[in-house]
This record gives C-alpha cells, sequence and structure tokens, in this order.
C-alpha cells in the first residue's frame, strides 16, 4: 500500500515562483505494507512533516538573506553615487580659507593625488580673502608645474578672489568669475620691526615682492605696470566681474561653472 502525505508551504511559497522549493505543495509518497502498526505509519508522516519544515525554514533563511544583501547593495551603490557626485570625484577643489601655510599644503596635497592619477583637468574655485604672498607665491609656482604635466586647470572665483587670491585666480589657463563676484587688486601689506637696517631690507623685500605680483597681473591680463600702480596707489582696487572681464583679469564671468 502506498502512503500520499502532501504539505503546503502557505502563501509564502508564491515569493519563490523561479525555485524548484518553492511549489505550492510538496508531496512525499511512502509505501508501507497492510501489516504495518499504525504506529510506525504515524512516526513516517512526522518524519515527513519534519523534512518539509526544513526545506521551508531553509528558502525562508534564503530569502531574508537576499532581503538582507539587496538593502546592503543599494546602501552601497547610494553611497558611491553620492561619492560620484563630490567635487573630489570630479576634480573639483574648493578654496574658501584665507592663504595660509595650511591651506595652501592641503590644497597641494589633493592637486597631487589627482594629478598622479590621470591627466583629466581639474578646477580650482577661490572664495578667498587673501593671505601670505610666500604661501600663495608657492601654491602659484605649484599650479604651474600642474600644468606642466599636460592638465588644465581652471581657476574660478565665487563671491570674492580677494589680494592674494585675486593673484591665484590667474594661474590657471582658463579664469571665469561668478556674476556677482568680486576681484581685489591692492599693494602687498608687510610689517617691520628691528633696527633700522633691519627694517630698511623688509622695506625693499617688500618692494621686490610687489614687483613679482604685478608682473604676474600684466602677464595674464591687458592691464599695464602704470595701471596697476595707479589704481592700488593707498587704496583697495575692488572690481566686479564685469570689470575683471574688461580688463583681462578673467575669461569669462558665467555661473555655469561653480556646481
Amino acid at each position: 500500500m502506498e502512503l500520499e502525505y502532501t504539505y503546503g508551504l502557505g502563501p509564502y511559497a508564491e515569493m519563490h515562483e523561479s525555485s524548484s522549493l518553492s511549489e505550492r505543495t510538496m508531496s512525499y509518497t511512502e509505501t508501507w505494507s497492510d501489516g504495518e502498526p499504525r504506529e510506525l505509519t504515524d512516526l513516517r508522516i512526522r518524519i515527513m512533516e519534519k523534512r518539509v519544515d526544513l526545506i521551508a525554514n531553509e528558502v525562508r533563511d534564503s530569502d531574508a538573506h537576499a532581503k538582507k544583501t539587496e538593502i546592503e547593495t543599494r546602501e552601497l551603490e547610494r553611497r558611491y553615487e553620492e561619492f560620484q557626485a563630490g567635487d573630489q570625484f570630479n576634480r573639483v577643489y574648493r578654496f574658501t580659507e584665507s592663504v595660509t601655510e595650511k591651506s595652501v599644503a592641503e590644497c597641494m596635497d589633493t592637486l597631487s593625488r589627482w594629478a598622479r592619477l590621470n591627466k583629466d583637468p581639474i578646477e580650482i574655485i577661490f572664495f578667498s580673502p587673501g593671505g601670505n604672498i610666500i604661501e600663495g607665491m608657492a601654491l602659484f609656482d605649484f599650479i604651474q608645474g600642474v600644468k606642466a604635466q599636460g592638465i588644465v586647470v581652471t581657476t574660478g572665483a565665487t563671491g570674492m578672489a580677494a589680494s592674494m587670491a585675486g593673484i591665484l585666480l590667474q594661474a590657471g589657463n582658463h579664469r571665469w568669475a561668478g556674476e556677482q563676484s568680486w576681484i581685489l587688486i591692492h599693494r602687498p601689506s608687510t610689517a617691520a620691526m628691528g633696527s633700522l637696517f633691519e627694517i630698511e631690507d623688509t622695506l625693499e623685500w617688500s618692494k621686490r615682492l610687489e614687483e613679482r605680483c604685478i608682473n604676474i597681473l600684466t602677464s595674464r591680463s591687458k592691464l599695464t605696470k602704470k595701471d596697476i600702480e595707479e589704481k592700488w596707489e593707498r587704496k583697495d582696487w575692488w572690481l566686479t566681474s564685469e570689470e575683471a572681464l574688461e580688463a583681462g583679469l578673467v575669461d569669462e564671468v558665467s555661473n555655469k561653472q561653480i556646481i
């Protein structure tokens, strides 16, 4: 005699239509003799029930693991997409501090890593009140070194590129300014203490720094040395983005490159 026992997986089975374990019901067929004790038959049935329960639990555990993996994968994909949209991934550096030893070192470190990765273009956007001339000149030279590697460097200004930041703006192959941004050009400032000859030496050095600033500005603009000396004599010379474009201190006035 044959005993056929059918055990349903219930509504859960509908979630696994593609799985061999996901049939609506699962059947076991056992052969037994007429003389087999009822107790043994009951035992066979209980064994079959446990076997089906075991398979059903394996399916449920597998599905729970799959759902967890799916959630984790989506989270990783989201984080990856956010990284792709970030400035680092797109090689955009936002210089939003004063020009100091620390801010210059951080900028150099980032530009170095990008330059070593590949030759894709780099963009530096300045929103800075300016700062130290020596540190600024170090960054200016560094940007020239990046350009010498065949990498196109774009420089931009938002808000303001003042003082040394206005000089650094000139370092790029292409220079742009946001429509509402300002460029500040003024004479280098210095402080001198000590004996008379030490003060004289400091003043002489300051004049040489001033000459270098003028040379950078005249080499990248329509301005002459006389124009600059007249404009910044004993005052700050603020230029709107349109005035900077007219003077040749930027190549474009646009907001499209800010993002």
